[in-house]
């Protein structure tokens, strides 16, 4: 696929798409560098260490975001 395919592409997304789009771009920009690694290292180490979030808390994060519009 060339480059103005894929732009021809995404100028056809919803924005919902195109969120969900930049978001996976982000992840592939970072997901092998050492920056990224080390905070996913640090993240289990504190969820090791006890430091979770349970449903409960997941659910009101999630509306609070949802009504934010995030």
């Amino acid at each position: 696929m060339t480059l103005v395919q894929i732009q021809k592409t995404v100028s056809g997304m919803s924005a919902s798409d195109r969120l969900v789009l930049m978001a996976y771009l982000k992840h592939l920009g970072r997901a092998g560098s050492a920056a990224n690694q080390k905070s996913l290292d640090d993240a289990a180490g504190r969820m090791a260490a006890g430091e979770k979030v349970d449903r409960a808390q997941l659910i009101q994060i999630h509306n609070t975001l949802k009504a934010g519009g995030v």
